[in-house]
């Protein structure tokens, strides 16, 4: 009875979390946002190669795919973890925060539910952008592209749509636990590129193997690494994603449950 109950509880709070995700203007406007950004550096990206292969200067063989998934790295992350941000923290900023506990008091099951509507989201909207860019960098890289094939294309598309799943549920934990719309990006923003990058410029072999441990060398690895040589294995990757998943939403449910008794 009480599992059938708990299982009512989540299911009403899931669909709760759905109406409210697409009820406010910002979620549309981060994913135009983020795709806008992701195409535009594909297509900059794009006319570059081909303006200096027309230049007769030769360039290293690239594909549509790689270029997508460099803007995927570089923009996108950035833009669907900030969907992510706003679901939770944006709630603190507005104090509707009140009301969404006041439905849900339960405050691992409130968390549960924004990472059950919030993730398949950003793993779609990852998935399509990806592909979006693919579709966006082929005209202008047609004759001077890589050899790639489609299996391989839809493939790296999945993969990059489960990264930006796993950047969104990080997102969420870290909004639970700063409560700050610009706490969480920030510090969103440190955790997926600037701390493993600034280890990795140091040169120094223990601080880039450190750097390797981070969620976006984790996602580079699921891709096969850069330039084809991944730092280790495809299972290593997704135990890393997994460990940074886990851990960061366990911060936001502790601190939500050391602040506020269930």
């Amino acid at each position: 009875m009480i599992e059938h109950s708990d299982r009512a509880g989540l299911r009403a709070a899931v669909s709760s979390e759905w109406v409210k995700l697409w009820s406010v203007r910002s979620t549309y406007w981060s994913l135009a946002a983020t795709a806008a950004s992701v195409v535009g550096f594909v297509l900059i990206v794009a006319l570059s190669a081909a303006a200096t292969s027309a230049n007769g200067i030769e360039i290293p063989p690239t594909t549509p795919a790689e270029v997508a998934a460099g803007g995927m790295f570089l923009m996108g992350q950035l833009g669907l973890a900030t969907l992510a941000a706003l679901n939770i923290a944006g709630e603190y900023a507005s104090g509707s925060i009140l009301s969404t506990l006041q439905w849900v008091p339960r405050r691992r099951r409130m968390l549960l539910s924004k990472v059950l509507v919030v993730s398949p989201v950003l793993f779609v909207a990852g998935t399509a952008i990806t592909l979006l860019g693919v579709l966006a960098g082929m005209p202008s890289l047609d004759g001077i592209s890589a050899p790639w094939d489609l299996q391989q294309v839809l493939g790296d598309a999945v993969k990059l749509g489960l990264y930006s799943a796993v950047a969104g549920v990080i997102a969420l934990g870290l909004g639970a636990a700063l409560r700050s719309v610009a706490g969480t990006i920030a510090c969103t923003f440190l955790l997926l590129v600037v701390v493993p990058q600034t280890l990795t410029s140091t040169g120094m072999s223990l601080l880039m193997t450190l750097a390797d441990l981070f969620p976006a060398p984790a996602g580079m690895a699921l891709l096969g690494g850069v330039d084809g040589q991944a730092a280790y294995s495809t299972p290593v990757a997704v135990a890393i994603l997994l460990f940074w998943c886990t851990g960061i939403i366990g911060l936001g449910a502790f601190v939500l449950r050391s602040r506020d008794a269930n």
